[in-house]
């Protein structure tokens, strides 16, 4: 079988991102991914001060425990940080490039150079251009911690507890120039507990975004880069955007935990 190539887009995060690719690390695809490029946190004009101010909107006790996640993602060697993309990467030997944009010409000639198969991104805090979408000679594809189109947008695991969903999704789909808005490849199921938080929903979103990752690039490899693919109509579904200090307290009020 003749490896693919693979390009990997990507956000430095050091709670969920990083078991994304853990689980693609351990599988076959691991020979696959040629370059893993990896964005700041934050896009347009948002600094890491916005970024910050956002998740001491999900409350006190969340701002403390991602301010240590980060820190460890920061201090600890690479042979044992599980909080940093980056480290992860570099134990696999796999290539990183740490870009500030991902559309830049200088970028978009360096993966045209490499002529990816498939450009997956895995939270990429940038939209694709339309000159980078034509790069790979499959598709270039996105996989969303939500089900689609009903939860385009951010933070699709703050809103399905919040609107008391019995399950969620990963989805992956085709990357147009819309927000979470091409055609869908496959979706994966999620059940969601009683007692389901926040964070043990990310989690496991983030795991499952592993296999479905997984599962549609091997349907790309199955179907020579043409698997069958349903409608995703932007009509029918809505777009959430980061919960506010409002959003936050109703969570709250409605018995609903973070953490």
């Amino acid at each position: 079988m003749t490896r693919m190539r693979l390009v990997v887009v990507t956000t430095e995060e050091p709670t969920y991102i990083p078991k994304t690719f853990e689980g693609l690390f351990k599988t076959r695809l691991r020979e696959s991914i040629r370059l893993v490029v990896i964005l700041p946190p934050f896009s347009g004009k948002k600094t890491i001060l916005d970024v910050a101010r956002g998740q001491a909107t999900l409350g006190v006790r969340y701002f403390l425990f991602r301010g240590f996640q980060y820190a460890m993602s920061k201090a600890l060697p690479d042979p044992i940080n599980r909080y940093s993309v980056e480290a992860l990467a570099r134990k696999n030997r796999i290539p990183v490039m740490k870009v500030a944009d991902v559309n830049a010409l200088g970028m978009i000639d360096t993966l045209r150079g490499m002529e990816p198969d498939l450009v997956i991104s895995v939270m990429a805090s940038q939209i694709f251009s339309k000159r980078l979408i034509s790069i790979p000679r499959w598709a270039a594809i996105n996989v969303h911690p939500g089900r689609l189109p009903e939860y385009r947008g951010l933070m699709s695991n703050f809103w399905v507890l919040l609107n008391r969903e019995a399950e969620t999704s990963v989805t992956v789909h085709l990357i147009n120039e819309a927000i979470d808005g091409g055609e869908i490849v496959l979706e994966k199921s999620v059940p969601i507990s009683e007692d389901e938080t926040f964070h043990t929903l990310s989690n496991k979103t983030a795991k499952v975004s592993a296999d479905a990752v997984y599962d549609a690039v091997c349907l790309f490899e199955e179907k020579g880069g043409k698997p069958a693919t349903i409608p995703n109509p932007a009509a029918k579904g809505s777009y959430f955007s980061f919960p506010r200090f409002d959003d936050a307290r109703e969570f709250e009020k409605r018995g609903l935990r973070i953490l």
